[in-house]
C-alpha cells in the first residue's frame, strides 16, 4: 500500500514526496503540492472526501523545518510586505501534508486519496475561494454546510 502511494503521488504533478523514496517506509508518508498550502490541502480532504490526514510539522519540528528550508527561502516575497502578510505567507508553507497506512487501510482508500488530490489540484480555483486563511497557517471553510457539496455544479463528475 505504501508504495502504491508513493508511486501515485509521484504521478501528480507538482507533488513532492518527503524523505529517501529509496529507505522503507513505515505507516506515515508525508507530502506537499507546489501551488496548494498544506493547511488548504487538509481542509479540503477532510471537508469535502471526508479523508482525514495531518498537516504542519507533526512532531519533528527541526525535521521538517530542515525538509522545508530550500522551498522557504525560494518564497517569492516583496521587501514591502506587512510583517502580518509575511507571517502568513511563512506559515502557510511551513508544514507538510501526512496521510498515515495501517492495518484497516485498503487499496481502494489509497486510490481515493489519490483521486482525491488529483480532483483538488485540478480545481483548486474553486476550491480555494471556499476557504478562509487562518493566521496559523491553516483554513476555514467560509461557509460550510454538509449539504453544501451536492449543490456544485462543477465538482458534479
Amino acid at each position: 500500500l505504501m508504495q502504491r502511494l508513493i508511486a501515485g503521488l509521484n504521478r501528480i504533478e507538482d507533488v513532492r514526496v518527503y524523505g529517501d523514496p529509496t529507505e522503507p517506509r513505515s505507516g506515515a508518508l508525508s507530502f506537499n503540492h507546489e501551488h496548494i498550502e498544506h493547511g488548504l490541502l487538509a481542509a479540503i480532504l477532510n471537508d469535502y472526501f471526508a479523508i482525514a490526514v495531518r498537516n504542519e510539522c507533526f512532531c519533528t519540528h527541526p525535521y521538517v523545518s530542515d525538509l522545508l528550508k530550500p522551498e522557504l527561502w525560494d518564497l517569492s516575497l516583496l521587501d514591502d510586505i506587512s510583517e502580518e502578510a509575511l507571517t502568513l505567507a511563512v506559515n502557510q508553507r511551513r508544514g507538510m501534508v501526512r496521510a498515515s497506512i495501517s492495518a484497516y487501510t485498503s487499496k481502494q482508500d489509497v486510490d481515493a486519496l489519490l483521486d482525491a488530490i488529483d480532483f483538488i489540484a485540478n480545481n483548486i480555483n474553486e476550491l480555494r475561494e471556499q476557504y478562509h486563511p487562518m493566521p496559523d497557517g491553516n483554513f476555514r471553510h467560509r461557509h460550510f454546510d454538509k449539504a453544501w457539496p451536492q449543490t456544485l455544479d462543477w465538482m458534479q463528475p
